[in-house]
């Protein structure tokens, strides 16, 4: 079985922080996770495989996630070990030209 999953992506500074708490207050079925609150490791991609945990123990008990952090490049999401427990997934990239 899997679960889909939506990932926001951006640079320091784009808005995935304040767009995740605007968010949590109309999606109230989902589980709006800021990456940098939820995991604090020196090693990205430990860091990836534990947010990726996170949502899906989330999906599991019947609540989807939205996922906000900073993600060089989709490849370091989709080697992480509980990547393939999702499908689809959806990434949004938030842009901000300063």
């Amino acid at each position: 079985m899997t679960y889909p999953l939506f990932i926001v992506t951006g640079i320091s500074g784009s808005g995935k922080s304040a767009t995740s708490l605007e968010l949590q207050k109309i999606m109230v079925d989902f589980n709006v996770f800021d990456k940098d609150l939820i995991v604090n490791n020196d090693d990205y991609q430990t860091a990836c495989d534990n947010w990726l945990k996170v949502a899906y123990y989330s999906a599991y008990s019947g609540r989807n996630s939205v996922l906000f952090g900073n993600v060089p490049d989709p490849y370091n999401i989709e080697i992480c070990d509980h990547f393939p427990l999702f499908n689809p997934v959806h990434y949004l990239h938030l842009y901000c030209n300063g």
